[in-house]
């Protein structure tokens, strides 16, 4: 019986603090940053891949034609 009334306090504690949502957007804003900034990198990287792939495909039917 002690034991849930110290989580139970423990908790209560902890709730009254407001900081610990701020930290929280925070840390949720800053992650979707990042993972939106390797999204772009790796869809900029595909996307110059294909181009490389098209223009040599141009050169190599300008050169048969």
């Amino acid at each position: 019986m002690g034991r849930i009334w110290n989580n139970d306090a423990t908790f209560q504690r902890w709730k009254k603090i407001t900081e610990w949502p701020m930290v929280v957007v925070a840390l949720m804003i800053c992650g979707l940053g990042l993972l939106g900034t390797i999204t772009a990198t790796l869809a900029s990287w595909f996307v110059e891949k294909v181009e490389e792939t098209a223009g040599e495909k141009k050169n190599d039917d300008a050169q048969v034609s």
